[in-house]
């Protein structure tokens, strides 16, 4: 199995994290070191999922705790266009989880983090 992993910066605030493949959780933990190197002094970080196939409550469970763990400051959103992945991040990765539907609103979400 192996991911597919782009990365996208929108501007000096945000920087876009696309991720496609399996979700199996020993490929996910391996991203969250490259993951928190780019998105370093970096505002607003997006995860957008949605070529990601979630099929493992422990993989996301995982991935999510450990990265949100590394991720303490700015501001961290996934994005899902497919309202059955929003859903399954919502129940998967934890109350604290901000899911939305596309990278617009998740640059939206994070405009707090940005003007600050």
């Amino acid at each position: 199995m192996s991911l597919q992993v782009t990365t996208v910066q929108h501007s000096p605030d945000v920087i876009v994290v696309r991720i496609g493949g399996v979700g199996e959780e020993r490929l996910l933990l391996t991203l969250i070191d490259g993951i928190e190197a780019i998105s370093n002094g970096v505002p607003c970080l997006v995860i957008d999922v949605d070529e990601l196939v979630l099929f493992s409550a422990t993989a996301v469970r995982s991935f999510v705790g450990h990265l949100l763990e590394r991720l303490d400051d700015g501001c961290v959103v996934f994005t899902a266009r497919r309202g059955t992945a929003r859903q399954v991040l919502r129940r998967w990765g934890g109350s604290g989880l901000v899911i939305v539907d596309s990278a617009d609103h998740a640059r939206a979400r994070c405009s707090p983090q940005v003007a600050g």
